[in-house]
């Protein structure tokens, strides 16, 4: 049988480790700041970090900021980018939650 002080020592390296380790990638900042544990998210197999103007969208990375025209930006996360080819013109519309992109840009049209 294992002695009390084996037993006792891996007790507590199992807590030092649990306690010391995050549930998160660590990020090393950019100023001098100290190391700090940040939430990384997964994109279908790719990790990012939401901080980092990111977000997910049809299983992929995309960032905050797109173009939309020659004009506009918008958000892939919550806004649709909508072609007009009768109008020549592009608009940009929020996403509906049941809405898909055609049926959101369809609307929008139609008003």
């Amino acid at each position: 049988m294992a002695s009390r002080t084996y037993i006792t020592a891996v007790i507590v390296s199992i807590f030092f480790m649990v306690i010391l380790s995050c549930s998160s990638a660590p990020v090393t900042p950019t100023d001098s700041q100290v190391i700090v544990c940040q939430p990384w998210l997964l994109c279908g197999t790719v990790a990012y970090n939401p901080q980092e103007n990111q977000c997910c969208e049809d299983g992929s990375v995309q960032p905050f900021r797109l173009s939309c025209g020659p004009t506009f930006t918008y958000d892939p996360c919550f806004q649709h980018c909508c072609p007009d080819s009768y109008r020549g013109k592009y608009i940009v519309v929020n996403k509906t939650r049941g809405g898909t992109e055609r049926s959101d840009c369809e609307m929008a049209r139609s008003h």
